[in-house]
């Protein structure tokens, strides 16, 4: 960072935040164990944050910025191309995402894993996929979940 500082009064500065650094990233860490294992401890620790700042207080295009991304593979049983094409096409995704919704709503699904290790994702967000609405408020909005049944 000290090739950063412009003069002495930043060199001292930057010297004095890299020697607080220790002590504070220590008590940041120690705070952010403490919400995942005990404050969110059935929830992602992330969890708040983001959906007040990342999703009900931006004002922004939410179907663009902030929405689900889903991403269909093409079923090889189609003929792309043939008369019927689409119509097979949107019946599959159609069927496929209410079994999808099943296993979400019954907690059924398996996790979804990442890499070599199967480390398992946090699929929390996964209810409000589902059964649930954003109901805007001026400053922040509020979202509500319905019993899927």
């Amino acid at each position: 960072a000290l090739p950063l500082a412009r003069n002495a009064e930043e060199e001292k500065a930057l010297k004095s935040a890299c020697e607080a650094f220790p002590n504070e990233a220590k008590q940041l860490q120690e705070r952010l164990i403490n919400r995942s294992e005990v404050e969110m401890k059935d929830s992602s620790f992330l969890q708040l944050w983001w959906n007040t700042l990342g999703y009900l207080q931006v004002r922004d295009s939410v179907v663009v910025n902030v929405s689900y991304y889903f991403q269909f593979k093409n079923d090889p049983t189609i003929v792309m191309g043939s008369k019927t094409a689409n119509v097979q096409r949107a019946a599959a995704l159609l069927y496929a995402t209410g079994e999808f919704r099943k296993g979400v709503c019954s907690g059924n699904m398996e996790p979804e894993v990442l890499g070599r290790q199967k480390i398992p994702l946090d699929s929390t967000a996964y209810k409000y996929m589902f059964n649930a609405s954003r109901i805007p408020r001026p400053v922040q909005d509020s979202y509500r979940i319905y019993d899927p049944s």
